[in-house]
C-alpha cells in the first residue's frame, strides 16, 4: 500500500516484501501491474493502474495492506457465528464468524461471539494460510498484485480446488492470461453462482491482469 495510513493496527502487518529476486527480474518481461485493489461500484470495476515491474518468487512475497483491505471488505465483519455456503465443489454448510473465518460444519456454542481485534487477529492469521498456500503451489514468478489477487482467492477457496484448478495448472506453465481468466469461474457456492462472488472475481482477475485487464472474457468459461 503505497502511503496514507494502515487500515489496521500497527501489529497487523505482514512481512515487507524484500528487493525482487534477480533470478525472477530475469524472468519474461510481462505488462505493468496495478497495485492498487480495485473498487466494485454499480456500474462495474474501476482501475486506477499503476506501473509495478518487481517480480518476486512467490516463496520471497507477503500480502499488501491493500490486499488485506479488500479481503475485510468483502467478507464483511460478524460478531456472532452464522451459517453459511462458501465456494467450494460440493457445496458443504459450514459456520463463519468474524471476517469470513470457517468454524467447521459443528454448530458452535450458543451466543459465541468476537471482537473486532479477535476478527482482525484471525483475519491475520487465515490470510497468512491462504499465502503460504499460494507459495507453496505456485511456482512461477510474480508481481505483488498478481501474488495479492492469488491469496484472495485462495482466502475464498479451500486448498483442494485451489491445488486442482485449472487456474493453477496454466498459471505454471506460464500462461498468466489464461490463469487469470479461470479465475473469473470461482464464482458459484453450493452450485449457485453469486453474484457478489462474479464481482470479486472479476476485481481479483482485473487485478492480476493489471493493464491487459481488457483481454479477459466478459463471462467465465464454464465448459
Amino acid at each position: 500500500m503505497k502511503g496514507g495510513k494502515s487500515a489496521f493496527p500497527e501489529d497487523f502487518r505482514f512481512t515487507s516484501n524484500p528487493t525482487p529476486d534477480p533470478v525472477a527480474s530475469r524472468s519474461p518481461a510481462k505488462p505493468p501491474i496495478a497495485d492498487h485493489i480495485p473498487d466494485i461500484t454499480l456500474t462495474g470495476v474501476q482501475r486506477h493502474l499503476e506501473p509495478l515491474e518487481k517480480n518476486y518468487h512467490p516463496r520471497d512475497a507477503a500480502p499488501s495492506d491493500a490486499i488485506a483491505k479488500f479481503v475485510r471488505d468483502k467478507e464483511g465483519g460478524e460478531r456472532r457465528a452464522g451459517r453459511h455456503v462458501p465456494y467450494i465443489p460440493k457445496g458443504d454448510k459450514f459456520y463463519t464468524i468474524g471476517y469470513g473465518h470457517n468454524l467447521g460444519e459443528a454448530p458452535p456454542p450458543a451466543g459465541t461471539a468476537w471482537s473486532e481485534r479477535q476478527a482482525l487477529d484471525q483475519l491475520k492469521q487465515d490470510m497468512s494460510s491462504a499465502a503460504d498456500r499460494v507459495r507453496r503451489l505456485v511456482n512461477v514468478p510474480l508481481t505483488q498484485a498478481q501474488f495479492d489477487a492469488l491469496t484472495s482467492l485462495a482466502f475464498n477457496t479451500t486448498e483442494e480446488s485451489f491445488k486442482n484448478s485449472r487456474m493453477l495448472r496454466n498459471l505454471n506453465a506460464g500462461d498468466y492470461l489464461g490463469a487469470a481468466t479461470e479465475m473469473l469461474t470461482f464464482d458459484h457456492a453450493g452450485g449457485v453462482r453469486l453474484d457478489g462472488l462474479t464481482k470479486r472475481r472479476r476485481a481479483e482477475a482485473e487485478t492480476f491482469m493489471g493493464r491487459d485487464a481488457h483481454l479477459l472474457p466478459l463471462r467465465p468459461n464454464t465448459k
